[in-house]
């Protein structure tokens, strides 16, 4: 009796463990794509919630709480605000589909977690995000690479 008990007793323990283990983990992947991130070299934030649609797009509050945006700083603005429509995400991948704030362009891009704050945009099939360099559209960089701010979101 006290050999079944003992072992019932060190499989509840190991259970619990392994579940807490579990749980610590989820929490963990389920921030990968939940962030405001910065290109420093090619002044782009990308503001995202892959989770929860808890994002108000600036200008745009209007239109409800999305899923995220990706816009240039306030030194090198791109051509309009481009808004996340539609995501899908596959281990540390998510591919992304953006469209621009008059709805004429879109764009697909991977959006690769490489190590902890570091992410690799990528676009998938041309680029069709431009800035504007003097009186000229300029598309951006095909690939980039992104740092997780600091910042809590909602």
């Amino acid at each position: 009796m006290k050999n079944k008990l003992f072992c019932l007793f060190l499989f509840y323990m190991t259970a619990s463990a392994l579940f807490a283990q579990s749980a610590s983990t989820k929490a963990v992947n389920d921030s990968i794509f939940k962030g405001n991130f910065y290109s420093p070299h090619h002044h782009v934030q990308l503001v995202i919630n892959l989770y929860h649609e808890s994002i108000s797009v600036p200008g745009y509050e209007f239109l409800g709480k999305m899923n995220g945006y990706l816009k240039g700083d306030a030194s090198q603005y791109l051509y309009g605000t481009w808004m996340l429509i539609d995501y899908k995400i596959q281990g540390n991948q998510a591919e992304l589909r953006f469209t621009n704030d008059i709805g004429s362009d879109s764009q697909t891009i991977l959006f690769t977690h490489k190590a902890d704050n570091i992410y690799i945009y990528s676009t998938k099939n041309g680029n069709n995000v431009s800035k504007a360099v003097g009186r000229k559209l300029v598309k951006i960089a095909d690939e980039m690479v992104f740092t997780r701010k600091t910042e809590k979101l909602p």
